[in-house]
């Protein structure tokens, strides 16, 4: 059976909704296969592999203005060691 991050975290998912729907997905670089359905398909065997030169980037643009009060990013070190970033930058802007 298939885990979500909300389950993993402990988080009851009445007290949230998932937004991601309502946006527009991008990414600098993406492996056949590992793009953005993999990215967000809520499956720890499926991911996202950039395929290109650094700074690997997922860029989220809403419809509409949206409040966001949790973002979730799971990375697991033991699955990817050589994938898993060590550092990550979140940036927004209201435009």
């Amino acid at each position: 059976p298939r885990s979500t991050m909300d389950e993993k975290a402990g988080h009851n998912d009445s007290e949230r909704r998932e937004i991601g729907g309502e946006a527009a997905w991008t990414l600098s670089s993406a492996k056949p296969g590992n793009g953005v359905e993999q990215l967000r398909d809520d499956n720890f065997e499926t991911f996202w592999q950039s395929d290109g030169a650094q700074p690997h980037l997922i860029n989220i643009q809403f419809y509409k203005k949206m409040r966001i009060k949790e973002l979730q990013l799971f990375c697991d070190f033991k699955k990817d060691e050589s994938y898993t970033p060590n550092k990550v930058y979140i940036s927004w802007s209201i435009e």
